[in-house]
C-alpha cells in the first residue's frame, strides 16, 4: 500500500460514519485510489468516476469555477461539493488548487454534515502532502 493510500485510509477513519473514500481524476473520471468498508461501495466509487468527470468538467460547473476565481489569480478552481442521496452523503473536495484530482468521501446519510466537512477538509490537507 502506498503512502497516499495509507493516508486515504487514515482520513477515512477520522471522518464520522465514513463508508468509502476515493481519489478521482476530475478530467478523465479515473479512480486513482480507493478505500471502502465493503465491496459494493468500492464498485460504486468506480462507477462514480465518470459522473465526477462530467460534473467537474461540465459547462455549468466550470462557469461557476470561473466566477469563484478571484480577480487576483484568475485560475478556475474546482469547487467543494456535498451531495445528499437517499442513503448517503457524498463529499467532493479538490486535492490541491491545481492537481485536477478530487477526493470523494461517502458517509451515512445521518452523519453530522459539519463534522464530516471539517474532518474531510483536514484530511485533504494530509492527502495533499502525501501525494
Amino acid at each position: 500500500m502506498s503512502s497516499f493510500e495509507t493516508a486515504l485510509q487514515a482520513t477515512m477513519a477520522a471522518i464520522p460514519d465514513c463508508l468509502a473514500s476515493g481519489c478521482l481524476d476530475a478530467e478523465s473520471g479515473l479512480l486513482l485510489a480507493t478505500g471502502a468498508t465493503d465491496t459494493d461501495l468500492a464498485r460504486g466509487l468506480d462507477r462514480l468516476g465518470g459522473a465526477v468527470a462530467d460534473l467537474f468538467q461540465g459547462a455549468a460547473l466550470s462557469g461557476i469555477g470561473r466566477l469563484l476565481a478571484g480577480p487576483t489569480d484568475g485560475a478556475p478552481r474546482l469547487p467543494e461539493m456535498v451531495v445528499f442521496s437517499d442513503e448517503h452523503l457524498h463529499v467532493f473536495l479538490p486535492l490541491g488548487a491545481t492537481s485536477g484530482r478530487v477526493i470523494c468521501y461517502v458517509c451515512r446519510k445521518a452523519a453530522n454534515v459539519g463534522l464530516v466537512l471539517a474532518r474531510a477538509r483536514a484530511g485533504v490537507e494530509t492527502l495533499a502532502r502525501a501525494a
